[in-house]
Parts: structure tokens; C-alpha cells; sequence
């Protein structure tokens, strides 16, 4: 006789994180829709022309980027993306550092990844956070930590992970803050246990 509670009727075994909203740098981006889209988000209705430059040629950025050295489906034009987005980033000032970050990443060879992109689009979320955006930023490091763990690269890895922990500290994101850092933790014992 079977007397186990049928899955629908029986008392819930969810935990009580499920039921917690996420904080934003929980968010994996396996849960966007489309390769980019969190860096939208910083898009408003009332956003400045450079900044809604920026979010632009940030967004079509990340895609080159999450595209370099991955086989395409045959839907992604990269050239096409490439040049929109420094079309977007020559209509801006040149003081800007989040677009000299963006150029060196449109810069970045098509069929190879490399570690210094890693690097680089660590160092553009950094700039995009100094400018308030808080999505754009995280759409980067998540890109960056994606990119590096996808390669086995434990020591860029740990350092996003450690630049993602010090955002979600500075946003109050506290679960978001223990996760990363763990992450980092783990990556940096794999790279020291490889050296």
C-alpha cells in the first residue's frame, strides 16, 4: 500500500528561497529571452541621448560578444551588429570610458576568444555602474563570467565573480553577495590547485 502524498495534493517541500524575490544579480542569462536584453533595461523613456547611445552600442556589443568563437545558427550577422554598434559609439564624446571599452571589444577577433575580453568586458561594467547603470553591468560581468567559465579560465572567472560580489554588496544584495563570492572562492582554489 502507498501511502506517499501524491505530488499535487501534498504538503509544498519548495524552500523558502523560491518564494523570495530575486535580487538582481542572482539572475543567470540562460533567464533572458534573447542574448542582451537585461542590458536594455537601463533604456527609460526619459534617458539622455548619450546614455541611450551607450545602453544601445552596450546591448549590441554584448551580443558580438557572447557570439565570438561560438558556431552561429546562421541568424546572427556579426558584421552587421559590429557596425551599428560603432556607428552608435562614434555619435559620442570620446571622454567617455565605457566606450573605449566597448571599442576594444568590437576590436576582438570574430572566431577566437581570448581572455583579454574577459578583461575587458569586466572593465566595461565597471564604467557602466560609475554611469548608474546597474543593469548594463551586470549584463557585462555575466557575459564576462559566462565567457571565462565556458573556457576554464578559474583566475578571470574568480574576478568577475569577485567584481559581481562587490556590486551586489553595493546594491544591498546580500544572498547575491555570499553566492559570488563562493563562486569566486571555488574558481580561485581551481586556478591555485592548477598552478
Amino acid at each position: 500500500m502507498d501511502v506517499s502524498w501524491p505530488s499535487s495534493t501534498g504538503p509544498s517541500r519548495e524552500r523558502n528561497r523560491h518564494r523570495r524575490p530575486a535580487e538582481l544579480w542572482e539572475l543567470r542569462p540562460e533567464s533572458e529571452a534573447w542574448v542582451g536584453e537585461r542590458a536594455l533595461a537601463d533604456l527609460v523613456p526619459d534617458t539622455e541621448r548619450t546614455d541611450a547611445l551607450l545602453i544601445l552600442a552596450r546591448y549590441l556589443t554584448l551580443r558580438v560578444a557572447a557570439h565570438i568563437g561560438q558556431p552561429d545558427a546562421g541568424t546572427f550577422n556579426a558584421g552587421a551588429e559590429r557596425s551599428t554598434a560603432r556607428e552608435y559609439l562614434d555619435a559620442l564624446d570620446d571622454d567617455i570610458p565605457e566606450g573605449r571599452w566597448l571599442y576594444a571589444i568590437l576590436g576582438s577577433s570574430t572566431t577566437r576568444v581570448s581572455r583579454a575580453l574577459v578583461s575587458r568586458l569586466n572593465a566595461a561594467a565597471t564604467a557602466a555602474s560609475r554611469r548608474g547603470h546597474v543593469n548594463g553591468a551586470f549584463a557585462l560581468r555575466s557575459t564576462a563570467y559566462e565567457v571565462a567559465t565556458r573556457n576554464g579560465w578559474d583566475i578571470e572567472a574568480g574576478r568577475v565573480a569577485r567584481a559581481m560580489a562587490a556590486a551586489a554588496d553595493r546594491g544591498g544584495g546580500r544572498r547575491s553577495r555570499s553566492l559570488w563570492n563562493r563562486r569566486a572562492r571555488v574558481h580561485e582554489r581551481r586556478a591555485n590547485t592548477r598552478s
